[in-house]
């Protein structure tokens, strides 16, 4: 069994990671803002990042909401926050990878 790394742990870590994602700082604060209403419900963020070589979209990060009944991924279907994102709409998941799990612990 492998053991994974996270990189973004800690809500300060979260925010700059949000701040390096979007450069504009409304955008950034908007984000951020969203994301805020997560934690403060409980729910966990999970940080994913392109991994995939042949993407124009390499290193970027997409955050979803984890745990309650009004996560984007709750706990039912995801017992564990899953290494590889789930294919969302347009996005396919298999490119993103698990790089951060932040509570408001």
């Amino acid at each position: 069994m492998t053991t994974m790394t996270l990189d973004i742990t800690t809500v300060d870590r979260l925010r700059g990671d949000v701040f390096l994602q979007y450069p504009d700082a409304a955008e950034a604060q908007n984000v951020f803002t969203r994301i805020s209403v997560w934690l403060t419900r409980g729910d966990q963020v999970l940080v994913y990042e392109n991994r995939d070589l042949g993407s124009l979209d390499i290193g970027t990060h997409i955050y979803l909401s984890y745990g309650s009944t009004a996560a984007q991924l709750d706990t039912e279907l995801f017992p564990e926050p899953p290494t590889t994102m789930p294919s969302l709409g347009a996005l396919i998941g298999w490119r993103y990878q698990l790089v951060g799990v932040v509570s408001d612990d």
